[in-house]
């Protein structure tokens, strides 16, 4: 998974990194996640954002901020299939249809770091696959000691244990594993193409996160 590509190229335009986000019934909160998107530091990247049939006015909201503050960057596209993992698969094939060489993805309900989308392509030329580090939102009021300590530790624990317990490649795995949550991930587009994309399913139907389905198929098809 975290090798350097022989065909590495260094990511040159806009059209070569692109951001998704899943959204479904966001409207009050979405606004941030765009704004954090446009001050990167690094603003050579296009955006997705993809309405997972809301019934409330995230698509309104988002359609009207990018119309106002997108810049041709963002587009909006719509997944009526319900699941985080349908939004999100629509997105990133949206994302390689039109170029994408590498894809992350955040929430509609996350800030990312102003420079987030500059340590994706500064760790794309030696990975397959990029997870990056959680923290909860102090913006929305006093945070609990669950909040704060009980669950940055316990991903924190199983990042950890991921990469010293063994390899089972009775499995397929071709390599240790690796923490890549959801909102902060980043793939290359023919990575993601080989490992089938995110589950396309309900998360009732999921017996695993769709993020730790993808990194597991991820594990069966990169050294």
């Amino acid at each position: 998974m975290f090798r350097e590509p022989e065909d590495y190229r260094p990511l040159a335009s806009a059209e070569d990194l692109w951001v998704v986000v899943p959204a479904y019934n966001e409207a009050d909160i979405i606004v941030g996640t765009l704004c954090s998107l446009a001050e990167q530091t690094d603003l050579e990247f296009r955006a997705v954002i993809v309405d997972n049939g809301s019934t409330d006015q995230t698509r309104r909201v988002v359609s009207e901020w990018v119309a106002v503050n997108g810049d041709g960057r963002f587009t909006v596209i719509d997944e009526p299939c319900k699941g985080t993992g349908s939004a999100a698969d629509t997105g990133f094939r949206y994302a390689i249809d039109q170029g994408a060489d590498w894809i992350a993805r955040t929430d509609a309900d996350c800030i990312v770091a102003p420079t987030w989308t500059e340590a994706v392509r500064r760790a794309a030329p030696t990975a397959h696959m990029i997870g990056g580090k959680i923290r909860p939102r102090t913006d929305e009021g006093a945070l609990t000691l669950i909040d704060r300590v009980v669950l940055p530790a316990a991903v924190e624990l199983a990042r950890l244990f991921g990469r010293v317990r063994p390899m089972n490649r009775s499995a397929g795995f071709l390599c240790p594993d690796v923490m890549c949550v959801g909102n902060n991930l980043a793939i290359e587009a023919n990575t993601y193409v080989d490992a089938g994309g995110f589950p396309r399913l309900a998360i009732e139907e999921l017996a695993i996160p769709n993020d730790r389905a993808l990194v597991n198929e991820v594990r069966r098809c990169t050294p």
